[in-house]
């Protein structure tokens, strides 16, 4: 009995296997952020796209763009150790990561905490499925980035 649950298992078809991963944290990409030699800006308030451009996996033969590129546009401020408090209004790529068929989205207008680096075109977000670099942006959330910024701290 357990030779055939196993086969079962191994010959079923991809979308029944789950993709298993742990969402990063403000703090984990603060940190990462701060490390990385890219310069990132840090920023809350709300990027639109359009929504219908994001990836779309072909579930039929388990294969999905590994990388999309959407315009997008994020209105609001970034982050500095006197808080949120300069404006930010740029165009940004909201860059769009998958793997085999789960993909990173998001909501356009969706209220964010958002680590954006700033590359040599302009500035550039991504997000992919087992999440990325943009977080609600709950009480909890901006109070994290602003507590990194300031202090240095960047523990839960």
């Amino acid at each position: 009995m357990r030779t055939l649950a196993f086969l079962l298992c191994m010959f079923a078809p991809m979308p029944a296997l789950a993709l298993s991963c742990a969402r990063p944290s403000v703090e984990q990409a603060y940190s990462n952020a701060a490390k990385s030699e890219a310069i990132f800006t840090v920023l809350k308030g709300t990027l639109t796209f359009d929504e219908g451009r994001l990836p779309q996996p072909d579930m039929k033969t388990q294969k999905s763009p590994q990388r999309t590129v959407i315009p997008a546009r994020f209105k609001g401020h970034s982050l500095s150790k006197a808080g949120f408090v300069t404006a930010f209004d740029r165009p940004v790529d909201l860059v769009v990561r998958c793997a085999v068929v789960w993909c990173g989205g998001g909501k356009s207008g969706e209220n964010l905490v958002a680590f954006v680096e700033k590359t040599e075109t302009g500035y550039a977000l991504e997000v992919g499925p087992c999440g990325g670099r943009a977080f609600e942006a709950s009480a909890k959330n901006v109070s994290r980035a602003k507590q990194c910024m300031t202090s240095g701290n960047c523990s839960r």
